[in-house]
């Protein structure tokens, strides 16, 4: 059974909040045209990521009370089935329960069903199409269908904006929890719970990637996302965690050894490697399942690369970097440490310029 899940913005997910709950107390409806982000396998995981809202007026939904709502399909869906069929991308119907109630009502199935009847036989298609409901708080879950209208779970429903939250319907990975004792005490049951949820990517294992893969593997993240094309060198010994001189005699891939000190670990965190560039199809389809991106290149090109990757498929990203400049007679002068979180909605990397107070023409390294 395919893992799903759906992703919006945090400006999506405002206007949807300010359409579903009008302050009368009645449901409303919207849709949701959403692209499909899987990896190479394409049935393990899939992320249906929002594209566009259309929301369904008031004037246009017949019945609107406090746990009913009906809506005129035309034009609002006929107009999103070709787009749909062309593009092979998926239909999510999202309404709102002002009373909080949380869960899929009778009447809720009725309609999905009613809907879904239509669309699949229109569309002429195996592939998956959801349904969502909004609370009050702004606390949003869902089910996708297949083909015979079997409804599951949403894995989880995520925003992506200053905060990201992510709201889930299914149950963490199974595993013993007796090494993250210390991080369910700082943490907590529910941040940890989530942790174990996501899918995290990291592009780079040198220097500052192998810190972070480290520290998300013992943290708990359930599955990591290991990119980068180079193997260990003797001068990366001083700097890469986990690598050996033996690794550097052998030529060993870096991913291949950020996975061997993972699995050492025994944390339960699963890892797939790529020893590859990251703009390699295969690659750009692994990354863009990933909840949350580490970008931890040295150069400028990669960094934008992954930047347009993270606004195509909205995942928030995190760019680290670190540059040590020296004075070539055994000191240093400079030394530069940056974290950028990158939001789908937000500035991108080639924007954010940092300056040395006493050069305005200096742009320290992104």
């Amino acid at each position: 059974m395919p893992a799903i899940t759906l992703t919006m913005t945090d400006r999506q997910h405002k206007m949807l909040k300010e359409h579903l709950f009008p302050g009368d107390g009645f449901e409303s409806v919207a849709l949701l045209l959403c692209g499909r982000a899987r990896g190479i396998q394409g049935a393990e995981v899939q992320r249906l990521v929002v594209h566009r809202v259309v929301v369904i007026p008031h004037a246009d939904c017949p019945v609107r009370t406090p746990s009913r709502v009906t809506w005129r399909t035309h034009p609002y869906l006929l107009d999103l089935l070709t787009e749909t069929a062309t593009k092979r991308m998926a239909i999510v119907k999202i309404h709102s329960h002002p009373t909080g109630y949380e869960t899929f009502s009778s009447t809720d199935d009725d309609s999905d069903r009613e809907l879904f009847e239509r669309v699949f036989p229109f569309l002429d298609t195996s592939e998956s199409h959801g349904s969502a409901i909004m609370l009050p708080d702004g606390r949003t879950f869902g089910r996708w269908f297949n083909d015979q209208l079997i409804a599951t779970p949403f894995a989880h429903v995520g925003k992506i904006g200053d905060d990201i939250e992510i709201w889930p319907s299914a149950r963490p990975p199974e595993g013993d929890q007796a090494g993250h004792l210390r991080t369910l005490q700082v943490f907590g049951e529910a941040t940890f719970a989530m942790m174990r949820r996501l899918r995290v990517a990291v592009i780079g294992c040198s220097g500052t990637g192998s810190i972070v893969i480290e520290q998300l593997a013992r943290l708990g993240v359930g599955h990591l996302i290991l990119v980068d094309p180079d193997l260990i060198e003797h001068k990366n010994l001083n700097r890469i965690l986990n690598a050996t001189a033996e690794d550097a005699a052998l030529r060993r891939p870096k991913v291949e050894v950020m996975a061997r000190a993972i699995a050492r670990m025994g944390l339960g965190t699963t890892v797939d490697i790529y020893q590859a560039n990251l703009l390699t199809p295969p690659v750009v389809r692994a990354v863009s399942t990933a909840d949350i991106l580490f970008g931890c290149m040295d150069g400028v090109e990669g960094r934008n690369a992954l930047n347009r990757i993270a606004v195509a498929y909205t995942q928030p990203y995190f760019d680290v970097g670190v540059r040590l400049d020296a004075d070539g007679n055994g000191g240093i002068e400079d030394i530069w440490g940056t974290v950028h979180y990158v939001q789908p909605d937000g500035s991108s990397l080639a924007e954010r310029q940092l300056h040395r107070p006493t050069d305005d023409n200096y742009i320290a390294p992104l």
